[in-house]
């Protein structure tokens, strides 16, 4: 079923650098004429540009807040301009949290108590009084007036390990519960998931996903640290309706959407409806054969469905390529195999490993997932541990069950809070 392990792909050799900012100077200097980044109503922005535009952002950065790692609060919608701004934050050795002002009040100023943001770099359309927990001596930025102003020279002392991006996961609701991934950790994420798909210039990737959060966060990068085009698609304004003339138009190659959004598309497509330059579609979220047993007749034959398994805590842990004759004919579709640097193990209640084959909780190993939660040590404790014999390496308890199939690969089964035991 799943023929093609994750150790049959080769790391891609351009990935030598170790930050991104280093990995995005090398590809803008590379393809600097090339499309970088397209938004919705057709506006391009080529690498040579995007980069010169984040090197203002970060310039006013450092020369108001120093050189320092600090978290810098990003709003903005789903546009070009957050983009340009998360690359100029990272320039600049900053932490990027992007914030969804759409959110209720009291959630987003519990998310900011918990970052304690240095500054704020807003976009046209928000006005103070939508920044939480704003103080006299909070810097704010407005992205027009920085892009516009004398770019300053500005060292760049970014390291691997320096932290990149907060995110907060998707079921924060009274509890927010923000991690830190680091630019080592990203890298990770982006450079199998290039490798697997063969990234490259040419190819044009969805930006359907918001690309500040922690689920955005692989097609932003596998786009433009892999010389391609980052397409944004708002899908909260257009709708789904138009998305396959958008598709088709911008010849999307890289398709990343969530399961519910894949499976009304899937629904809406007529039978003459045909995608010839899908090369992969990741539809994230648990799916079964079904999802895509109806997908086939509209793309080629040479386009692939990925499954995977992620989280907000570990970025994407496993994955597999799957194709028309490799999909099994019924069921949940397993998700896959860890990557090369993560090892997942299925535990019992008493914490032991269980055999191939049995159900127990999924326990991620990793040096390449977050450590902790924001502000929170007591359930960062009962989460988050150091293994005893590699100090660099976190265990994270996900929560969620699952078991390994006999062909190696993990099938999700459920949640542990959702269990119920009959004594």
């Amino acid at each position: 079923m799943y023929s093609r392990l994750l150790e049959e792909y080769p790391l891609q050799e351009h990935f030598s650098h170790e930050t991104i900012v280093e990995r995005f100077s090398y590809v803008a200097a590379k393809h600097g004429a090339r499309v970088a980044l397209s938004s919705h109503s057709g506006e391009v922005f080529t690498y040579r540009e995007l980069d010169e535009l984040s090197d203002r952002v970060a310039s006013a950065l450092v020369s108001t807040l120093g050189p320092g790692n600090v978290p810098i609060a990003l709003m903005f919608g789903h546009s070009i301009e957050q983009v340009i701004s998360i690359l100029g934050t990272l320039k600049a050795n900053k932490t990027y949290f992007s914030i969804d002002i759409s959110l209720p009040a009291d959630q987003l100023s519990l998310m900011t108590a918990l970052v304690k943001p240095a500054g704020y770099l807003v976009g046209n359309a928000v006005h103070s009084s939508d920044i939480p927990e704003l103080t006299h001596d909070t810097a704010v930025f407005e992205y027009k007036s920085i892009v516009e102003h004398p770019l300053v020279d500005f060292e760049k002392h970014v390291t691997p390990d320096s932290v990149a991006g907060i995110y907060f996961t998707s079921g924060t609701i009274k509890e927010p519960k923000g991690i830190q991934r680091t630019h080592r950790q990203i890298l990770h994420r982006v450079r199998f998931g290039s490798t697997l798909c063969n990234l490259g210039p040419g190819d044009r990737i969805s930006g359907i996903r918001q690309c500040g959060l922690g689920s955005g966060v692989g097609d932003l990068f596998n786009a433009l640290l892999n010389g391609g085009t980052f397409c944004l698609y708002d899908v909260k304004r257009a709708g789904i309706s138009p998305l396959s003339t958008w598709l088709l138009d911008n010849k999307i190659s890289y398709f990343h959407p969530p399961i519910l959004l894949f499976r009304q598309w899937v629904n809406l497509l007529s039978d003459s409806d045909y995608f010839p330059h899908l090369k992969y579609v990741l539809p994230s979220g648990r799916k079964t054969s079904q999802d895509v047993s109806g997908f086939w007749k509209h793309v080629g034959d040479e386009c692939k469905v990925l499954t995977s398994y992620s989280s907000t805590e570990t970025s994407q842990i496993s994955c597999a390529v799957l194709d028309r004759h490799t999909v099994p004919s019924a069921g949940v579709l397993a998700v896959g195999f860890p990557l090369p640097g993560n090892e997942i193990v299925i535990q019992s209640d008493s914490g032991h490993a269980i055999p191939r084959g049995e159900t127990g909780e999924i326990i991620v190993n990793s040096r390449y997932i977050s450590d902790k939660y924001i502000g929170q040590p007591a359930l960062s404790k009962k989460k988050f541990s150091v293994l005893d014999n590699s100090p660099d390496t976190i265990s994270y308890r996900t929560g969620d069950l699952g078991r390994y199939k006999p062909d190696g690969s993990l099938e999700l089964v459920g949640r542990i809070d959702s269990q119920v035991k009959i004594r």
